[in-house]
Protein backbone atom coordinates (compact mmCIF):
# COMPACT_ATOMS: atom_id res chain seq x y z
CA UNK A 1 0.00 0.00 0.00
CA UNK A 2 2.86 2.35 0.84
CA UNK A 3 4.27 1.59 -2.53
CA UNK A 4 1.36 2.93 -4.43
CA UNK A 5 0.50 6.09 -2.07
CA UNK A 6 3.80 7.08 -1.81
CA UNK A 7 7.01 6.82 0.95
CA UNK A 8 6.43 10.13 2.52
CA UNK A 9 2.94 10.18 3.58
CA UNK A 10 2.65 10.72 7.39
CA UNK A 11 1.70 7.38 9.46
CA UNK A 12 -2.06 8.65 10.65
CA UNK A 13 -2.84 9.71 6.76
CA UNK A 14 -1.75 6.55 5.25
CA UNK A 15 -3.71 4.36 7.93
CA UNK A 16 -6.92 6.77 7.11
CA UNK A 17 -6.06 6.41 3.07
CA UNK A 18 -5.69 2.33 4.13
CA UNK A 19 -9.20 1.93 5.86
CA UNK A 20 -11.11 4.36 3.01
CA UNK A 21 -9.59 1.97 0.20
CA UNK A 22 -10.47 -1.45 2.31
CA UNK A 23 -14.17 -0.50 2.84
CA UNK A 24 -16.48 -0.75 0.16
CA UNK A 25 -18.72 2.75 -1.01
CA UNK A 26 -21.76 2.87 1.98
CA UNK A 27 -25.03 3.58 1.36
CA UNK A 28 -27.67 2.88 -1.16
CA UNK A 29 -27.26 5.66 -4.08
CA UNK A 30 -25.58 4.78 -8.16
CA UNK A 31 -22.08 4.59 -6.83
CA UNK A 32 -22.30 2.31 -3.87
CA UNK A 33 -21.34 -1.71 -3.12
CA UNK A 34 -25.48 -1.72 -2.80
CA UNK A 35 -25.97 -1.05 -6.71
CA UNK A 36 -22.74 -2.34 -8.09
CA UNK A 37 -22.18 -6.11 -7.10
CA UNK A 38 -25.04 -7.76 -9.26
CA UNK A 39 -21.87 -9.85 -10.58
CA UNK A 40 -21.15 -10.84 -7.46
CA UNK A 41 -25.07 -12.22 -7.12
CA UNK A 42 -24.70 -14.22 -10.08
CA UNK A 43 -22.02 -16.06 -8.53
CA UNK A 44 -24.18 -16.88 -5.60
CA UNK A 45 -26.78 -18.17 -8.04
CA UNK A 46 -24.38 -20.46 -9.51
CA UNK A 47 -23.38 -22.20 -6.26
CA UNK A 48 -26.88 -22.24 -4.84
CA UNK A 49 -27.84 -25.87 -6.24
CA UNK A 50 -24.24 -27.39 -4.94
CA UNK A 51 -24.89 -25.58 -1.75
CA UNK A 52 -28.01 -27.16 -0.92
CA UNK A 53 -27.67 -30.03 -1.74
CA UNK A 54 -24.37 -30.47 1.04
CA UNK A 55 -26.93 -29.41 3.62
CA UNK A 56 -29.78 -32.01 2.40
CA UNK A 57 -26.62 -35.08 3.08
CA UNK A 58 -24.73 -33.84 5.69
CA UNK A 59 -25.28 -31.98 8.72
CA UNK A 60 -26.42 -35.02 10.28
CA UNK A 61 -23.86 -34.99 13.62
CA UNK A 62 -25.27 -31.25 13.94
CA UNK A 63 -28.56 -32.02 14.17
CA UNK A 64 -28.97 -35.04 16.81
CA UNK A 65 -27.19 -32.57 19.37
CA UNK A 66 -28.61 -29.08 18.15
CA UNK A 67 -29.63 -26.90 21.09
CA UNK A 68 -32.88 -24.47 20.70
CA UNK A 69 -30.82 -21.86 18.66
CA UNK A 70 -28.70 -22.69 15.05
CA UNK A 71 -25.99 -20.19 14.11
CA UNK A 72 -24.80 -18.80 11.03
CA UNK A 73 -22.73 -16.50 9.91
CA UNK A 74 -21.94 -14.85 7.48
CA UNK A 75 -17.88 -13.41 6.82
CA UNK A 76 -17.92 -10.65 4.31
CA UNK A 77 -21.78 -9.50 4.39
CA UNK A 78 -20.65 -5.47 3.10
CA UNK A 79 -24.33 -4.13 2.63
CA UNK A 80 -26.44 -7.32 2.58
CA UNK A 81 -27.35 -6.91 -1.19
CA UNK A 82 -26.16 -10.64 -2.05
CA UNK A 83 -25.85 -11.39 1.35
CA UNK A 84 -29.73 -12.03 1.94
CA UNK A 85 -30.73 -14.08 -1.03
CA UNK A 86 -28.08 -16.37 0.06
CA UNK A 87 -29.12 -16.64 3.59
CA UNK A 88 -32.47 -16.98 2.73
CA UNK A 89 -31.83 -20.30 0.86
CA UNK A 90 -29.26 -21.73 3.09
CA UNK A 91 -31.56 -21.34 6.35
CA UNK A 92 -35.06 -22.55 3.88
CA UNK A 93 -32.85 -25.79 3.37
CA UNK A 94 -31.45 -26.05 6.62
CA UNK A 95 -35.41 -25.74 7.78
CA UNK A 96 -35.78 -28.54 5.52
CA UNK A 97 -33.16 -30.53 6.28
CA UNK A 98 -34.39 -30.41 10.04
CA UNK A 99 -37.98 -31.36 9.58
CA UNK A 100 -37.15 -34.29 8.75
CA UNK A 101 -34.49 -35.21 11.12
CA UNK A 102 -35.69 -33.24 14.25
CA UNK A 103 -38.90 -33.63 16.45
CA UNK A 104 -38.48 -29.37 16.81
CA UNK A 105 -37.42 -26.85 14.55
CA UNK A 106 -35.44 -24.39 16.36
CA UNK A 107 -34.36 -20.65 16.21
CA UNK A 108 -32.07 -19.06 13.15
CA UNK A 109 -29.49 -16.84 14.52
CA UNK A 110 -27.24 -14.88 11.69
CA UNK A 111 -24.11 -13.28 11.59
CA UNK A 112 -23.46 -10.84 9.94
CA UNK A 113 -19.27 -9.82 9.77
CA UNK A 114 -16.94 -7.55 7.88
CA UNK A 115 -14.81 -4.70 8.56
CA UNK A 116 -15.28 -2.10 10.98
CA UNK A 117 -15.60 0.38 8.51
CA UNK A 118 -18.72 -1.74 6.60
CA UNK A 119 -21.90 0.12 6.05
CA UNK A 120 -23.85 -1.70 8.35
CA UNK A 121 -26.58 0.78 8.54
CA UNK A 122 -28.15 -0.09 5.11
CA UNK A 123 -27.73 -3.60 5.98
CA UNK A 124 -30.27 -3.71 8.95
CA UNK A 125 -31.98 -1.10 6.92
CA UNK A 126 -32.40 -3.41 4.15
CA UNK A 127 -33.02 -6.75 6.19
CA UNK A 128 -35.83 -8.43 4.41
CA UNK A 129 -39.36 -8.81 6.12
CA UNK A 130 -39.89 -12.36 5.52
CA UNK A 131 -36.99 -13.39 6.90
CA UNK A 132 -36.50 -16.93 8.98
CA UNK A 133 -33.97 -15.18 11.28
CA UNK A 134 -32.80 -13.27 14.13
CA UNK A 135 -29.72 -10.64 12.72
CA UNK A 136 -26.83 -9.81 14.92
CA UNK A 137 -23.56 -7.77 13.63
CA UNK A 138 -20.41 -8.96 14.12
CA UNK A 139 -17.57 -6.51 13.02
CA UNK A 140 -13.95 -7.08 12.94
CA UNK A 141 -11.56 -8.98 10.76
CA UNK A 142 -12.26 -12.41 9.69
CA UNK A 143 -8.60 -13.50 9.96
CA UNK A 144 -8.62 -13.98 13.43
CA UNK A 145 -11.29 -15.21 16.10
CA UNK A 146 -14.65 -13.33 16.22
CA UNK A 147 -16.83 -16.09 17.77
CA UNK A 148 -16.77 -18.42 21.17
CA UNK A 149 -15.16 -21.95 20.45
CA UNK A 150 -17.99 -24.52 18.94
CA UNK A 151 -20.62 -22.08 18.67
CA UNK A 152 -21.50 -22.26 14.72
CA UNK A 153 -23.23 -24.28 12.92
CA UNK A 154 -23.26 -23.16 9.29
CA UNK A 155 -20.39 -20.64 7.92
CA UNK A 156 -20.69 -18.74 4.50
CA UNK A 157 -18.53 -16.67 2.90
CA UNK A 158 -19.29 -15.02 -0.79
CA UNK A 159 -15.90 -12.83 -2.80
CA UNK A 160 -14.72 -12.15 0.26
CA UNK A 161 -11.56 -13.92 0.87
CA UNK A 162 -9.69 -12.60 -2.21
CA UNK A 163 -9.28 -9.18 -0.97
CA UNK A 164 -5.88 -9.35 0.84
CA UNK A 165 -5.41 -7.28 3.92
CA UNK A 166 -2.49 -5.91 2.73
CA UNK A 167 0.14 -5.42 0.05
CA UNK A 168 2.79 -8.38 0.00
CA UNK A 169 5.59 -6.67 1.91
CA UNK A 170 7.81 -8.04 -0.96
CA UNK A 171 6.45 -6.07 -3.60
CA UNK A 172 6.84 -2.93 -1.57
CA UNK A 173 10.37 -3.53 -0.71
CA UNK A 174 12.77 -1.86 -3.64
CA UNK A 175 15.45 -4.33 -2.79
CA UNK A 176 13.28 -7.94 -3.56
CA UNK A 177 12.94 -9.44 -6.77
CA UNK A 178 9.25 -8.96 -6.72
CA UNK A 179 9.22 -5.44 -6.45
CA UNK A 180 6.50 -3.89 -8.01
CA UNK A 181 7.54 -0.46 -8.87
CA UNK A 182 4.47 1.02 -7.12
CA UNK A 183 2.13 -0.46 -9.74
CA UNK A 184 -0.94 -1.93 -9.20
CA UNK A 185 -1.08 -4.21 -11.77
CA UNK A 186 0.90 -7.06 -12.79
CA UNK A 187 1.98 -9.55 -15.75
CA UNK A 188 2.51 -12.86 -15.83
CA UNK A 189 6.00 -12.19 -16.55
CA UNK A 190 6.93 -11.23 -13.35
CA UNK A 191 6.45 -14.19 -11.50
CA UNK A 192 7.92 -13.03 -8.56
CA UNK A 193 5.32 -10.44 -7.65
CA UNK A 194 2.61 -13.33 -8.60
CA UNK A 195 4.25 -15.81 -6.26
CA UNK A 196 4.29 -12.61 -3.64
CA UNK A 197 0.77 -12.14 -4.01
CA UNK A 198 -0.19 -15.91 -3.95
CA UNK A 199 1.85 -16.46 -0.85
CA UNK A 200 0.20 -13.51 0.77
CA UNK A 201 -3.26 -15.31 -0.72
CA UNK A 202 -2.58 -18.48 0.85
CA UNK A 203 -1.53 -16.86 4.51
CA UNK A 204 -4.53 -15.24 5.22
CA UNK A 205 -7.03 -18.38 4.02
CA UNK A 206 -4.75 -20.45 6.45
CA UNK A 207 -5.61 -17.87 8.91
CA UNK A 208 -9.05 -17.55 8.34
CA UNK A 209 -9.62 -21.33 8.24
CA UNK A 210 -7.35 -21.67 11.26
CA UNK A 211 -10.27 -19.69 13.14
CA UNK A 212 -12.99 -20.65 11.74
CA UNK A 213 -12.18 -24.70 12.23
CA UNK A 214 -12.07 -23.25 16.71
CA UNK A 215 -15.54 -21.65 16.30
CA UNK A 216 -17.60 -24.26 14.53
CA UNK A 217 -19.33 -27.36 15.95
CA UNK A 218 -18.08 -31.22 15.31
CA UNK A 219 -19.91 -31.53 11.74
CA UNK A 220 -20.59 -28.49 11.12
CA UNK A 221 -20.58 -26.91 7.31
CA UNK A 222 -18.40 -24.01 5.58
CA UNK A 223 -19.68 -22.94 2.63
CA UNK A 224 -16.75 -20.61 0.50
CA UNK A 225 -17.14 -19.19 -2.53
CA UNK A 226 -13.91 -17.03 -4.24
CA UNK A 227 -13.02 -16.33 -7.76
CA UNK A 228 -11.53 -18.91 -9.49
CA UNK A 229 -10.32 -19.98 -13.22
CA UNK A 230 -12.05 -22.74 -15.21
CA UNK A 231 -10.43 -26.33 -15.41
CA UNK A 232 -9.18 -26.34 -18.86
CA UNK A 233 -7.18 -23.13 -18.56
CA UNK A 234 -3.67 -24.45 -18.34
CA UNK A 235 -1.97 -21.52 -16.00
CA UNK A 236 1.82 -23.09 -16.90
CA UNK A 237 1.66 -23.32 -20.95
CA UNK A 238 -1.37 -20.96 -21.80
CA UNK A 239 -0.43 -17.81 -23.58
CA UNK A 240 -1.61 -15.64 -26.07
CA UNK A 241 -1.49 -16.95 -29.53
CA UNK A 242 -2.30 -15.60 -32.64
CA UNK A 243 -3.92 -17.04 -36.18
CA UNK A 244 -6.04 -16.05 -38.66
CA UNK A 245 -9.19 -17.00 -37.24
CA UNK A 246 -9.22 -16.32 -33.01
CA UNK A 247 -7.32 -15.39 -30.28
CA UNK A 248 -6.70 -17.62 -27.45
CA UNK A 249 -5.73 -15.87 -24.32
CA UNK A 250 -6.61 -15.58 -20.57
CA UNK A 251 -9.23 -13.60 -21.03
CA UNK A 252 -11.14 -11.22 -18.07
CA UNK A 253 -14.50 -10.83 -18.46
CA UNK A 254 -17.73 -10.62 -16.36
CA UNK A 255 -20.61 -12.95 -15.88
CA UNK A 256 -23.73 -11.34 -18.49
CA UNK A 257 -21.22 -10.14 -20.89
CA UNK A 258 -18.80 -12.53 -21.64
CA UNK A 259 -19.84 -14.64 -24.63
CA UNK A 260 -20.94 -18.24 -24.03
CA UNK A 261 -18.89 -19.87 -26.52
CA UNK A 262 -15.62 -19.23 -24.81
CA UNK A 263 -16.45 -21.33 -21.93
CA UNK A 264 -17.08 -24.24 -24.57
CA UNK A 265 -14.09 -23.44 -27.02
CA UNK A 266 -11.87 -21.43 -24.89
CA UNK A 267 -11.42 -19.20 -28.14
CA UNK A 268 -11.95 -15.43 -28.36
CA UNK A 269 -13.56 -14.34 -31.39
CA UNK A 270 -14.54 -10.99 -33.32
CA UNK A 271 -18.49 -11.99 -32.73
CA UNK A 272 -17.32 -12.24 -29.00
CA UNK A 273 -16.96 -8.25 -29.15
CA UNK A 274 -20.08 -8.76 -31.07
CA UNK A 275 -22.07 -10.60 -28.45
CA UNK A 276 -20.77 -8.57 -25.22
CA UNK A 277 -21.50 -5.10 -27.07
CA UNK A 278 -24.72 -6.44 -27.83
CA UNK A 279 -25.63 -7.03 -24.28
CA UNK A 280 -24.63 -3.60 -23.64
CA UNK A 281 -27.20 -2.73 -26.35
CA UNK A 282 -29.60 -4.45 -24.30
CA UNK A 283 -28.80 -2.43 -21.19
CA UNK A 284 -30.21 0.35 -22.97
CA UNK A 285 -33.08 -0.61 -24.21
CA UNK A 286 -34.20 -2.06 -20.66
CA UNK A 287 -32.30 -0.05 -18.39
CA UNK A 288 -31.13 -2.91 -16.18
CA UNK A 289 -28.22 -4.85 -15.49
CA UNK A 290 -26.43 -7.78 -17.13
CA UNK A 291 -26.58 -9.80 -14.02
CA UNK A 292 -29.58 -9.58 -11.46
CA UNK A 293 -29.98 -11.56 -8.54
CA UNK A 294 -33.83 -10.44 -8.01
CA UNK A 295 -34.87 -11.34 -11.74
CA UNK A 296 -36.40 -14.63 -12.58
CA UNK A 297 -35.02 -17.81 -12.97
CA UNK A 298 -35.14 -17.42 -16.98
CA UNK A 299 -33.62 -14.25 -16.98
CA UNK A 300 -30.42 -14.69 -14.65
CA UNK A 301 -28.82 -13.47 -17.46
CA UNK A 302 -30.00 -9.78 -19.03
CA UNK A 303 -29.14 -11.78 -22.28
CA UNK A 304 -30.94 -14.83 -22.06
CA UNK A 305 -34.21 -12.36 -20.03
CA UNK A 306 -34.11 -10.12 -23.46
CA UNK A 307 -34.04 -13.32 -25.58
CA UNK A 308 -36.85 -15.12 -23.87
CA UNK A 309 -39.18 -12.27 -23.73
CA UNK A 310 -38.17 -11.68 -27.55
CA UNK A 311 -39.71 -15.03 -28.16
CA UNK A 312 -42.77 -14.41 -26.38
CA UNK A 313 -43.37 -11.20 -27.72
CA UNK A 314 -42.78 -9.29 -24.47
CA UNK A 315 -40.18 -6.61 -25.87
CA UNK A 316 -42.43 -3.74 -25.16
CA UNK A 317 -43.12 -4.99 -21.34
CA UNK A 318 -39.18 -5.51 -20.79
CA UNK A 319 -38.18 -1.63 -22.15
CA UNK A 320 -36.90 1.51 -20.21
CA UNK A 321 -39.48 4.28 -19.62
CA UNK A 322 -37.35 6.31 -21.04
CA UNK A 323 -36.73 4.23 -24.63
CA UNK A 324 -40.44 3.74 -24.70
CA UNK A 325 -41.30 7.93 -24.26
CA UNK A 326 -38.19 9.14 -26.40
CA UNK A 327 -37.83 6.10 -28.98
CA UNK A 328 -39.96 5.72 -32.52
CA UNK A 329 -41.45 1.87 -32.50
CA UNK A 330 -39.76 1.63 -35.67
CA UNK A 331 -36.14 2.40 -34.14
CA UNK A 332 -36.91 0.32 -30.77
CA UNK A 333 -37.65 -2.78 -33.07
CA UNK A 334 -34.65 -2.25 -35.39
CA UNK A 335 -32.12 -2.09 -32.49
CA UNK A 336 -34.20 -4.79 -30.46
CA UNK A 337 -33.88 -7.41 -33.84
CA UNK A 338 -30.25 -6.42 -34.13
CA UNK A 339 -29.40 -7.02 -30.66
CA UNK A 340 -31.20 -10.28 -30.93
CA UNK A 341 -28.85 -11.58 -33.90
CA UNK A 342 -25.92 -10.32 -32.26
CA UNK A 343 -26.85 -12.74 -29.36
CA UNK A 344 -27.08 -15.88 -31.38
CA UNK A 345 -25.41 -18.57 -29.49
CA UNK A 346 -23.57 -19.55 -32.52
CA UNK A 347 -21.12 -16.90 -33.11
CA UNK A 348 -20.70 -17.53 -37.15
CA UNK A 349 -24.25 -16.16 -37.45
CA UNK A 350 -24.00 -12.94 -35.49
CA UNK A 351 -23.33 -10.11 -37.76
CA UNK A 352 -20.10 -8.30 -37.68
CA UNK A 353 -18.94 -5.49 -35.97
CA UNK A 354 -18.64 -3.28 -39.12
CA UNK A 355 -22.01 -4.65 -40.29
CA UNK A 356 -23.53 -3.71 -36.47
CA UNK A 357 -21.93 0.11 -37.32
CA UNK A 358 -23.70 0.45 -40.73
CA UNK A 359 -26.62 -1.08 -39.56
CA UNK A 360 -26.91 1.04 -36.33
CA UNK A 361 -25.85 4.24 -38.76
CA UNK A 362 -28.82 3.23 -40.95
CA UNK A 363 -31.00 3.41 -38.16
CA UNK A 364 -29.84 6.95 -36.87
CA UNK A 365 -30.13 7.90 -40.56
CA UNK A 366 -33.86 6.98 -41.02
CA UNK A 367 -34.72 8.76 -37.65
CA UNK A 368 -32.74 11.76 -38.87
CA UNK A 369 -35.03 11.41 -42.18
CA UNK A 370 -38.05 11.62 -39.96
CA UNK A 371 -37.59 14.27 -38.77
CA UNK A 372 -36.30 16.31 -41.77
CA UNK A 373 -39.39 15.36 -43.55
CA UNK A 374 -41.48 16.14 -40.63
CA UNK A 375 -40.06 19.78 -40.68
CA UNK A 376 -40.21 20.44 -44.15
CA UNK A 377 -44.15 19.68 -44.06
CA UNK A 378 -44.00 22.27 -41.12
CA UNK A 379 -42.34 24.88 -42.69
CA UNK A 380 -44.18 24.39 -45.96
CA UNK A 381 -47.23 26.16 -44.66
CA UNK A 382 -45.61 29.27 -44.64
CA UNK A 383 -45.32 30.95 -48.35
CA UNK A 384 -42.97 33.00 -46.95
CA UNK A 385 -40.36 30.38 -45.62
CA UNK A 386 -37.74 29.15 -48.38
CA UNK A 387 -36.50 25.60 -47.84
CA UNK A 388 -33.38 24.82 -49.10
CA UNK A 389 -31.57 21.34 -48.86
CA UNK A 390 -27.93 20.50 -49.19
CA UNK A 391 -26.74 17.24 -51.26
CA UNK A 392 -25.99 15.82 -47.57
CA UNK A 393 -28.87 16.35 -46.29
CA UNK A 394 -30.95 13.75 -48.75
CA UNK A 395 -30.37 9.99 -47.76
CA UNK A 396 -31.36 6.97 -50.02
CA UNK A 397 -33.43 4.45 -47.71
CA UNK A 398 -33.85 1.64 -50.18
CA UNK A 399 -31.28 -0.06 -49.13
CA UNK A 400 -32.10 -0.05 -45.30
CA UNK A 401 -33.69 -3.19 -44.45
CA UNK A 402 -33.80 -5.54 -41.20
CA UNK A 403 -31.75 -8.04 -43.24
CA UNK A 404 -29.04 -5.94 -44.96
CA UNK A 405 -26.36 -7.17 -47.89
CA UNK A 406 -23.64 -5.58 -47.03
CA UNK A 407 -20.49 -4.76 -49.36
CA UNK A 408 -17.54 -5.17 -47.21
CA UNK A 409 -15.49 -2.69 -49.16
CA UNK A 410 -18.04 -0.18 -49.26
CA UNK A 411 -17.10 2.95 -46.73
CA UNK A 412 -19.00 4.14 -43.66
CA UNK A 413 -18.54 6.20 -40.70
CA UNK A 414 -20.75 5.90 -37.26
CA UNK A 415 -20.14 9.25 -35.07
CA UNK A 416 -19.26 7.97 -31.52
CA UNK A 417 -21.11 10.63 -29.97
CA UNK A 418 -24.47 9.79 -31.42
CA UNK A 419 -26.11 7.45 -28.82
CA UNK A 420 -28.03 4.48 -29.82
CA UNK A 421 -31.00 5.51 -28.37
CA UNK A 422 -31.66 9.41 -27.09
CA UNK A 423 -32.00 10.00 -23.57
CA UNK A 424 -33.71 12.39 -21.61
Amino acid sequence: MASIIGPHIHKRALLKHTVALNAMNDGDGPNSYFQNSSYQGGAVDVTKPIIEEEIATKLDDVVQHLASTFYIADFGCSTGRNSFPAIQFITQAIKQKLKTSSPKIPEFQVLFNDVVTNDFNTLFASLPRDRLYRAAAVPGDFHGRLLPESSLHFGYSSWSLQWLTEVPKAVADRDSPAWNRGRVYCTRERKDVCDAYLNQFGNEVESFLEARAVEMVSGGLMAIIVPGEPEFWNLETESIAIDQTHLTTRVLGTFGYLDPEYFQSSQFTEKSDVYSFSVVMVELLTGEKAISSVRAEVGKSLATHFLHSMEENLLFEILDPRVLKEGSKEEIVGVAGLSRRCLHLNGKKRPTMKEVAVELEGIQMVKEGSVFMQNRQDDSRDENHTIEIDAHECYDFSSISESMDLDTNTAYSLDAQRPLLDEP
